[in-house]
Parts: structure tokens; sequence; C-alpha cells
């Protein structure tokens, strides 16, 4: 609230505000609410994160999934991410453009989708 009604101007065009608000050294100027950025949809990868090795006309999906079956004929249990990603440089020489392992990041979603894969063809259920 004003402090005894005293109000100091604003701008050149004769505003005022009451005395006390904003803090001292503010710039007193209203701007304009911020516009949010447009949400975009899903992008495909960066060529950098795409897998390389790949046989040709063969899907990501089937090469990460025969890899996925082939760890757990070994290993008797599912790969972890990190894992996955160290089957499919080894046996399979698929990895990112630039000669890395595939990120478990980019491997996560599919380790989801082979576990109900498998479940669904040893009939195992969900």
């Amino acid at each position: 609230a004003a402090r005894n009604g005293v109000t100091v101007p604003v701008n050149e065009g004769g505003r005022r505000r009451p005395m006390g608000r904003p803090g001292p050294g503010a710039d007193v100027r209203t701007a304009p609410a911020p516009v949010p950025a447009p949400r975009r949809e899903a992008v495909p990868e960066p060529d950098a994160t795409r897998p390389t090795g790949m046989p040709s006309g063969t899907q990501y999906t089937e090469v990460y999934y025969h890899a996925f079956r082939e760890f757990m004929a070994e290993h008797g249990r599912r790969p972890n991410a990190r894992e996955l990603a160290r089957a499919l440089h080894e046996h399979h020489n698929v990895t990112d453009a630039d000669g890395s392992l595939l990120s478990e990041g980019h491997l996560r979603p599919y380790l989801r989708e082979f576990r109900e894969r498998y479940n669904d063809e040893m009939g195992l259920g969900g």
C-alpha cells in the first residue's frame, strides 16, 4: 500500500505508482508475458545416434530383439540396457554413428517392449 498516499512517476506519460513498490532500481515497465515455445512432434534421432552396422533391409527392432534373445539364452536372464548395447556391438557390430556403444537411453524403451514380446512368445503372459 502507498505510504500516506504518496505516489511516484512511472513514465513520462504521467502514469504513477504507490511509493514503496517495486524495490529500488527495479524496472517498472511491464514486459509482455513470454510466449511459450510451440510443442514439437517427436523427431527422428540425430544421425549421431543412428545405429550403424545393421544388415540392409533389417529393422533396428529385429536386430535388437535378436541380440536380446541371444543374451537371454546365454545368461539365463534379461540384459539391462548397457549389456544389450555391449552385445549388439560385440556380436552384431552395431554402434552409434561415431563408433561408440548405443546409449542406454536409446535402448531402454526397447527393453520394456522386448520383455513383453518374449513373455508372449513363451506363453508367460505380461
